[in-house]
């Protein structure tokens, strides 16, 4: 299956991150902490994530250019 790329990507004031892909594929990103849940229009996506590495791995099955992927990370202490 084909990457997903990154359009953009952007914190959010509750402190995920925004990230809009270009389309449908595997998506990759580096996580410190494990995160809480990824969502994909408004659903959980399931993921895997590495503590070893801080790889974060899912496959996105979003039906357009520009939707959006909201990676939820632990709150910071």
């Amino acid at each position: 299956a084909p990457a997903a790329a990154v359009l953009a990507a952007e914190e959010t004031p509750d402190g995920a991150f925004a990230v809009r892909l270009a389309g449908p594929g595997r998506f990759a990103a580096w996580c410190a902490a494990r995160p809480a849940s990824l969502r994909a229009g408004g659903k959980a996506l399931p993921f895997s994530w590495d503590p070893a590495t801080g790889l974060l791995l899912a496959d996105f099955a979003g039906p357009s250019k520009g939707a959006s992927v909201s990676i939820e990370l632990p709150l910071k202490s």
